[in-house]
């Protein structure tokens, strides 16, 4: 009888200084976590090419990923040549991801790139990190130094973007739930798609964008205090729209409503909870994005679900550790968690 395979587990956290990333990222490491995630977004963190440079001369196992960057605020050749870069000097162990552009575009008063835009960019990045010539919006250009390559995984929450993924991407982070409906058509769309492109589907890692919180207090209530984070999730995934996304009808208007509310500036802001908290209480979405993004309970609980998401195919789960002491969090998990798993 053939074993299930292992979950793997990476980790993603907001600090308040490079000194605090320096000491989580060691955390995470010696934790046992597979990946660190890091935020691309100027206002809100430090320099990710910064802070990703730094925790590859503080470790030598757990690999280190944009979650994520964007085509607007970084250009191919820049992001090409930084991360080719970091992975010489992490041996291996660098990872660009990219999705269309969230917070970090907002902030800079810019608006998210297309599906056409970010196709364009990947296949750009793509091929400046295997050494080939690019012609990128009418400039052809190449690396011109020993530059070696380096994985791209693409966040996707929509049947297009799934589409590219399967594609041109080496990896997918998905942003749009953890429910069983969604999990599994994820996995099928990109599956699809490779193969359709003439891929080994087999050959892209499959990752899911998740929210943990322990805690002993009822779920609907867990839900109500951690709006704030629902509210960030709901506004990434939903953003253009509704289509092939699992949405209830009825809960579309409310969604635009909160979308269209959005602080930007307090994005993932555990300092900053109130409006967009209010955005997903006040519309009546508390109980479904709760339900879509958080896994909250015990340890054993939180575990039980882990293992349930992996019958689904959800082996490989990022999670966030935002919620007031990232440190503490990234501990917490490893110790309470990761031995029931």
């Amino acid at each position: 009888m053939n074993e299930a395979p292992r979950t793997r587990l990476g980790i993603a956290a907001m600090c308040k200084s490079m000194p605090e990333y320096l000491d989580w990222i060691t955390v995470a490491e010696d934790s046992g976590y597979d990946l660190a995630g890091y935020g691309d977004t100027q206002n809100l963190l430090p320099d990710a090419y910064v802070a990703l440079t730094a925790m590859a001369m503080r470790t030598s196992r757990i690999k280190l990923c944009t979650t994520v960057s964007n085509p607007v605020t970084r250009h191919p050749s820049v992001a090409a040549s930084g991360f080719a870069a970091l992975q010489q000097l992490s041996n291996g162990r660098a990872i660009f991801g990219i999705g269309t552009g969230d917070s970090a575009v907002r902030n800079m008063g810019g608006r998210a790139a297309t599906v056409d835009q970010i196709a364009r960019y990947c296949r750009s990045f793509r091929q400046l990190v295997h050494g080939e010539t690019s012609d990128y919006e009418g400039t052809e250009m190449r690396l011109l130094w020993s530059a070696p390559s380096v994985p791209l995984y693409l966040a996707a929450e929509g049947p297009r973007m799934m589409r590219l993924a399967g594609e041109v991407a080496d990896g997918v982070i998905f942003g749009n739930g953890i429910s069983q409906e969604v999990v599994e058509s994820n996995l099928a769309s990109v599956r699809e798609a490779a193969t359709a492109a003439g891929r080994d589907p087999d050959a892209i890692e499959p990752w899911f964008l998740t929210k943990v919180v322990l805690s002993d207090e009822p779920e609907e209530e867990l839900w109500r205090r951690m709006a704030w984070t629902t509210a960030a999730s709901a506004n990434h995934a939903f953003l253009f729209n509704f289509t092939g996304k699992h949405v209830p009808t009825e809960l579309e208007e409310p969604l635009r409503r909160l979308m269209a509310d959005y602080r930007s500036h307090e994005h993932n802001q555990v300092d900053s909870p109130g409006h967009n908290a209010a955005l997903v209480n006040d519309n009546g979405l508390t109980d479904f994005l709760g339900r879509r993004f958080l896994i909250g309970g015990t340890a054993e609980h939180v575990a039980a679900r882990i293992r349930e998401l992996a019958g689904w195919g959800a082996t490989n789960l990022l999670f966030t550790a935002m919620w007031g002491d990232p440190i503490g969090y990234t501990k917490r998990i490893a110790a309470e968690v990761m031995p029931l798993l």
